[in-house]
């Protein structure tokens, strides 16, 4: 709750950004295992659909097409003046870092 929730991070906003600053970062350092591969591999035979509470995007670097992300997506921020406002995002998100609408 202290890093996953709307109070935590209304708590301690810079706790949070540590969290997922560094979970981003080993992201980065990571590769698709052999299953990540075989789903995407199935969609040359099959219409598979991957639905996922992982946060990362491993089964997009395998070549999976079809996926949808329960928990979001760390390698993605949204703006919270415009919520379609939704940006790639692989470097630190630090505090005062300000979408489009709050410039």
């Amino acid at each position: 709750m202290e890093v996953a929730s709307l109070l935590g991070y209304s708590k301690n906003p810079a706790l949070v950004l540590e969290f997922y600053n560094r979970r981003r970062k080993q992201l980065l350092e990571v590769n698709p295992n052999k299953a990540h591969i075989n789903l995407a591999k199935l969609e040359s035979n099959f219409n598979v659909e991957i639905i996922t509470q992982n946060v990362d995007d491993l089964h997009e670097r395998a070549g999976s097409a079809k996926i949808t992300h329960l928990h979001g997506e760390l390698l993605k921020v949204r703006s919270t003046g415009d919520e379609k406002d939704i940006l790639e995002w692989k470097k630190d998100l630090v505090l005062g870092n300000l979408c489009k609408k709050k410039h």
